[in-house]
């Protein structure tokens, strides 16, 4: 019998299932390169979500019903009301346990779909390896030959899939009674489009967690963090999420400079009209993470890895607490802290 410790042996059963698809362990093989690369494609349907992206997973064969969390389980319905919308949504965020993907609810933020006797459910995040691996699926390819399949990390073969419109993992030989055993339906269950909600095209301003009256905002093309005292401000400190120019992540367009984005040159941060150059773009994207403060967001650069959006002296940079900025305080908590922005919603701010 499988067992829910990670490191115990596969069954026959199981070694059977990665025999019969032979895509899986090769896939999982270059997913887990791309996954580490941070090479995502938009989140557009189809398609592999951007980590960071806003979306709904669609049954391939019930095209009216989206995976969704209700009273903490994991079930498939239809989607009529902006409760079910919001039960619908979340966010791709990269796997908790290293590699693939992990989905945190929209609108119970810290909690994560995660397996658990072979079920869906809601939980709030832990640091147990366990809980980790249970959130962390590898993105691959549709078994039914569209839209994507996620496959769980410690259960390998096991597929999240729905079966009598509750959600579950499952590799269609595990018994359960409440899964049609066909393989074609089985395929069909364990596939769904990835349709994006475009987190990405909001107006949103960035906001210190350790100074809560100070915005990330541009002045004199350079970026810097000021309270928002006037529209002049609120202007300045107002950006469009956009998908990341790079490829993947996230990359911030000025509201009032349209066509002008956030990207850092010598380390610092300054607002730039766009390029078509492979290093704007690259200087211009940045991957959204959990906030290395414990909350809020961090925004790590795509082509310096471990340095992150962070403000010193109240200017903008890149850094990485070891690069020997002056202007930055060395102490580990107050980096963490200076790397962390709470993203609210342009109608949020004064």
């Amino acid at each position: 019998m499988i067992k829910t410790s990670a490191s115990s042996p596969l069954s026959p059963t199981s070694i059977s299932a990665l025999l019969h698809r032979p895509f899986t362990t090769l896939g999982r093989m270059c997913l887990v390169l791309v996954a580490t690369c941070g090479l995502f494609f938009s989140g557009v349907t189809h398609a592999r979500a951007n980590i960071g992206d806003i979306v709904q997973l669609k049954s391939v064969n019930y095209t009216d019903r989206y995976v969704r969390h209700r009273n903490y389980m994991g079930e498939l319905t239809p989607v009529a009301s902006d409760g079910d919308k919001k039960d619908a949504s979340f966010i791709t965020r990269s796997g908790l346990a290293g590699m693939g993907v992990s989905f945190e609810s929209v609108n119970f933020p810290g909690y994560f779909l995660r397996h658990q006797n072979f079920e869906i459910k809601l939980h709030q995040r832990e640091e147990s390896d366990l809980y980790k691996k249970d959130a962390t699926f590898i993105d691959e390819r549709g078994l039914a030959g569209k839209g994507r399949s996620f496959e769980s990390v410690n259960f390998p073969g096991f597929y999240l899939r729905h079966c009598d419109f509750r959600m579950f993992i499952d590799n269609n030989r595990h018994g359960n009674a409440a899964c049609n055993p066909s393989e074609s339906v089985f395929e069909a269950d364990v596939s769904f489009d990835v349709i994006g909600m475009r987190d990405q095209d909001k107006t949103i301003q960035m906001r210190s967690v350790n100074y809560t009256d100070r915005y990330v905002r541009h002045r004199n093309y350079l970026g810097e963090l000021t309270p928002v005292a006037s529209d002049g401000d609120k202007k300045d400190a107002s950006f469009i999420t956009r998908p990341g120019l790079a490829g993947t992540g996230v990359s911030f367009e000025s509201v009032n400079y349209p066509g002008y984005f956030l990207r850092h040159q010598n380390f610092e941060i300054k607002l730039h009209q766009r390029e078509e150059s492979d290093l704007y773009k690259k200087d211009a994207t940045f991957i959204d993470e959990r906030g290395l403060a414990g909350k809020g967001r961090s925004f790590e650069s795509v082509n310096f890895p471990g340095f992150y959006l962070r403000h010193c002296e109240f200017r903008m940079f890149i850094d990485n607490n070891r690069h020997g900025n002056a202007a930055c305080n060395p102490s580990e908590s107050v980096f963490k802290a200076d790397v962390s922005f709470e993203i609210m919603s342009e109608s949020a701010q004064p």
